[in-house]
Formats: C-alpha cells, sequence, structure tokens
C-alpha cells in the first residue's frame, strides 16, 4: 500500500478534527479504536492492486468511515490505462446511478416542505401523464393497451414500481429504446416523450428498474420553480461542500474525469456508448437518474450526512424520521425487489444478508452506478464504505471484494 494513507488517519486523527469546509474529505480516525484491525485493512489495495495488474480494472479508489472518521482511503491503478495517467484521489468519476440517491433526497425536502407528497398523483405535476396507456399485449400497430387502473404516483417513481423502464426485448419495454436518441434537448422535452410510452405494467404492481428517477428530477424542476440542476446545486451539493459533483464539465473538472472501460477478450478496453457520453454544458440533460460527476470524497458527505440522520456539521438537509423512511423497505412480497434485499425511497435495503451472501448487516441501505461507482450505509455498524471505477459491464470484482475486504478487518 502507498505510503499508507491509513497510517497517515491514524496519526492525523491525534490532531483534532477541526472544522470542515467544502470540499474536504471527512475527518480521519483511529483504525483499532474504532473497531479495525489494521493489519488487515492493509489487506484491501494489495487485492484490488491484483484486479489492475492482471487487467480486470484500470483502478480503484476506496474509502471506509466508521463513527463519521475514516479510517481508510486509497487509490490502486490507473484513470487511463494507456497512458499511465495513475488514478488519484481528485480523480472524477461518472456514478451514473448514484445520482438516484441524490435526486431522491431532494424530493424528500419538497415533501418536508409541504410542497410535494407520496400519494400525489405524477399526473398533477406532469399532465400528459395521466393519459399514459398500460401494455396489455401485441406488438407494433397490433399493441393492445388499457387504461391505468389507478394513476402513478410519486411514491411509484422512488420506489421504481411505475412501469416506466429503461428500455428493452419486450415490446413494451422496446418501446423505450429510443428515448435517448429522440432529439429532445431539454429535461422537459424528454418527459414529453416518455409520457408518449406504454407503461410495462399497472403502477404499483412490481418493481422495474428504468427511468422513473429522471422523470422524479422533472417534478423536482416543476414543484420548484427552478431548473433541477440549480436546485440540487443549492440545497444538496452547495450546502454540503460537493464541489466536485456536476452534471457538467466545470473548468476544475475539466481533464480530471477517469476513462471508462468495458471488457474485452479477458481484460478491458475504452467503453463506447455511456462511456464516451458528452458532460459538455451545451450537450447535457441533467438525468436525475444518472447524469452526475463526482467524486469520492464528495460522496462520502453525502454519504455521512444521511447515516447521521439528515445533518453535517452545522448543515441540516433533512430529519431523521425522513431519512428512516427512505431507509426502509417499501416492497411487499409481490413487488420484491430481489431474495434478501427489499427496496426504500432510492436504496436497496439488506433485509437478509445471508440469503443474499452479503456480508453488510440487516438494514444496511446501498446503491450502485453502471460503471462499478457503489456505496453502503450500515446503521448497525455506524459505518460507510465507498469504492469507485469505471468499468460498464458486468463482471467486475470491485463491489464483491470492497465489502468482504471491509467486513474482514472488522472486529466488533
Amino acid at each position: 500500500m502507498k505510503a499508507s494513507l491509513f497510517c497517515i488517519a491514524v496519526s492525523v486523527c491525534l490532531l483534532g478534527t477541526g472544522s470542515l469546509s467544502a470540499g474536504d474529505w471527512l475527518p480521519f480516525g483511529n483504525a483499532k479504536r474504532l473497531g479495525f484491525d489494521p493489519d488487515r485493512l492493509e489487506r484491501i489495495a494489495p487485492v484490488m492492486q491484483t484486479h489492475v495488474d492482471e487487467g480486470r480494472l484500470s483502478g480503484a479508489a476506496m474509502v471506509i468511515v466508521r463513527d463519521g472518521r475514516i479510517v481508510y482511503r486509497d487509490t490502486v491503478g490507473y484513470a487511463n490505462v494507456e497512458n499511465e495517467i495513475p488514478l488519484t484521489e481528485d480523480s472524477v468519476f461518472r456514478i451514473y446511478s448514484m445520482t438516484k440517491a441524490i435526486t431522491t433526497t431532494v424530493a424528500m425536502i419538497l415533501m418536508e416542505e409541504g410542497r410535494l407528497r407520496l400519494t400525489d398523483p405524477v399526473s398533477k405535476f406532469i399532465p400528459s401523464f395521466a393519459d399514459m396507456k398500460v401494455y396489455v399485449s401485441g406488438d407494433g400497430n397490433e399493441m393492445v393497451v388499457e387504461d391505468q387502473k389507478s394513476p402513478m404516483t410519486i411514491h411509484h417513481l422512488l420506489t421504481h414500481t411505475s412501469g416506466i423502464p429503461y428500455g428493452g426485448r419486450s415490446p413494451a419495454m422496446a418501446a423505450y429504446n429510443d428515448v435517448n436518441s429522440s432529439g429532445a434537448t431539454t429535461l422537459a422535452e424528454l418527459i414529453n416523450v416518455i409520457s408518449t410510452k406504454p407503461l410495462v405494467f399497472q403502477p404499483g404492481d412490481r418493481w422495474l428498474y428504468g427511468l422513473s428517477t429522471d422523470v422524479m428530477g422533472y417534478v423536482i424542476e416543476v414543484v420548484s420553480g427552478q431548473p433541477f440542476e440549480d436546485f440540487i446545486a443549492e440545497r444538496i451539493t452547495g450546502p454540503l461542500g460537493m464541489d466536485d459533483t456536476s452534471f457538467v464539465l466545470t473548468p476544475d473538472l475539466r481533464g480530471r474525469v477517469a476513462t471508462a472501460y468495458e471488457g474485452k477478450d479477458g481484460g478491458i478496453k475504452p467503453a463506447g456508448g455511456l462511456g464516451v457520453r458528452s458532460y459538455e454544458p451545451e450537450d447535457v440533460i441533467p438525468s436525475g437518474g444518472g447524469g452526475l460527476l463526482s467524486t469520492p470524497a464528495d460522496y462520502v458527505r453525502f454519504a455521512q450526512m444521511l447515516l447521521n440522520g439528515g445533518v453535517l456539521g452545522d448543515v441540516r438537509i433533512l430529519s431523521p424520521r425522513s431519512v428512516e423512511l427512505m431507509s426502509r423497505n417499501h416492497m411487499s412480497d409481490e413487488q420484491k425487489f430481489s431474495p434478501g434485499m427489499g427496496f426504500g425511497l432510492g436504496f436497496a435495503i439488506a433485509e437478509d444478508p445471508g440469503l443474499r451472501k452479503s456480508y453488510l448487516s440487516e438494514g444496511s441501505y446501498s446503491w450502485a452506478g453502471a460503471a462499478d461507482t457503489h456505496f453502503w450505509i450500515d446503521p448497525e455498524k455506524n459505518l460507510i464504505g465507498i469504492a469507485m471505477t469505471q468499468y460498464l459491464g458486468n463482471g467486475s470484482p470491485l463491489r464483491d471484494d470492497m465489502r468482504a475486504m471491509t467486513y474482514q478487518a472488522l472486529m466488533d
């Protein structure tokens, strides 16, 4: 492990934490006093470095926080393999669907202010959604649809039970395959395109990952009366000092974004598709479901705010009760998200870690991004884990190994 950042953590914590300024990391803590075996923490970087050396990952950034203090942080590998540009602490990542937790938090702010309810019909804010039909059978001109039996609600959007997919092969899902190539240039135009599509099922019937959180972003824009991206900056990223979190390439971010990779012949190659999507201001529609760029330092501040019950330092974002509501399972047995896992408002919830074959404690909540950035919050252990790389596709070992290496070092 390089000039062990862990060792720095042990020593710096003795100097006191001081106050947090915008963009700062959380304070360091003494790993041993916080329940970790320092020697076992030293296993993490070599495991991740092996994945880099053997061509499975370009690089990785890892952070572990307990009781509000960093007990481990490190980076290995490259931001760009071809040019041997090292991955560093200020490298910027496409966090894709980790954006969803931030969008959900903004929705909860509006609920706390009495401007939004979970039970509100989406059509209250987007009238065209009242006319969205539900797929029954057939394809193309032979497609049979029916009316919504009950209106799609804000709760359906936040729990991915709206019936809105990302796209796919089935006739109803395939209707969404052209959403991102529709020519929409604003969030309002994109939502208008979605409103012309059939829902895959009746709202509330089951869980289906899709564009629901993007629709939620537009609802936030309508309710707040501000551009969605401005409201996030005003109410989340600005107050929390998340200076490196943005929908667009700012001057400070330019040149720091890690290259995205995908699998090829047992190794990796620079990714196409999502991996080369432009973040230039003139090209961006702010996606509440997957549009943000960020860093581990920024995202860990956001995660610590949630673990603290909605507050970080002197900044309160949500009430403890709102965070509790977000991080509880909202799925019925019929809607079930995944074996051993429930789903709350923006997160997967660990209900039976054994069934899931997971190290997570019961009640932990988590989510990930398409390029294998991921986080989890473990209230039972008062612990946060974050690991980020830029790998699009299946087969990355980062999430499972990071969780295993974290909990094998936790001694209580």
